[in-house]
């Protein structure tokens, strides 16, 4: 595994030119705004460095797309899932013969739910088709310290989980960040075969302190 951050190799095994590249993946970390267009362009720079580097997926973090605390903006700025982002990515995966795992925000086809969105995590296979979605099912609702933070206001929860999708490098089970705190979707998706559980993910500057090293 490779992990690559704002276009810098920010990790990885020091026998890495002893390593089987086939299965070899890429987690890429980037910071997201509102600007779409300039998200898109690091993301570009980003999976084309994991490519170079001989991975045969990349993975991306939740809200790839885009990241705004004016919540409401989020419905404005998504996109359907034939929109020019998911597009985009699609491309990208073709371009490069590679798989892609991200999670955007989609708008949904229903019109009550106008202002608020599917927060989708979708893979793309190599030669540039969805092949999976799953929308996250556990919406972050929580308070901390003095703020509150209310996925639920702009988020539509997933009905279920998806079965893992058979990749490049194995079975993948998706999964969206908060969902971590909550075992019994690995669980199933592990009894169904799983040989990765990927979770992308936008943690708080607090949560990801608490999840993460």
């Amino acid at each position: 595994m490779i992990i690559i951050q704002d276009h810098v190799l920010a990790a990885a095994s020091p026998e890495m030119a002893t390593l089987d590249e086939s299965n070899l993946v890429a987690i890429c970390q980037l910071a997201c705004t509102a600007d779409k267009k300039k998200n898109l362009a690091d993301a570009k720079l980003l999976i084309a460095r994991g490519v170079l580097l001989g991975a045969k997926m990349i993975f991306l973090p939740e809200a790839v797309d885009f990241l705004t605390s004016d919540r409401e903006k989020v419905a404005e700025l998504a996109e359907p899932m034939d929109g020019p982002t998911v597009q985009a990515y699609q491309s990208i995966a073709k371009q490069h013969g590679v798989w892609l795992s991200a999670a955007f925000h989609i708008k949904s086809d229903t019109p009550s739910e106008s202002k608020r969105v599917y927060n989708r995590h979708m893979i793309i296979n190599d030669v540039g088709e969805v092949v999976s979605t799953y929308d996250k099912i556990h919406l972050f609702d929580a308070t901390l310290n003095t703020t509150t933070i209310q996925e639920s206001t702009w988020s539509i929860p997933g009905k279920g989980i998806v079965p893992p999708v058979a990749c490049s490098v194995g079975n993948v089970g998706q999964c969206i960040c908060y969902d971590l705190r909550f075992p019994e979707i690995a669980l199933s998706l592990a009894k169904q075969g799983s040989d990765i559980i990927i979770y992308p993910s936008a943690f708080t500057q607090t949560t990801g302190a608490a999840h993460w090293e």
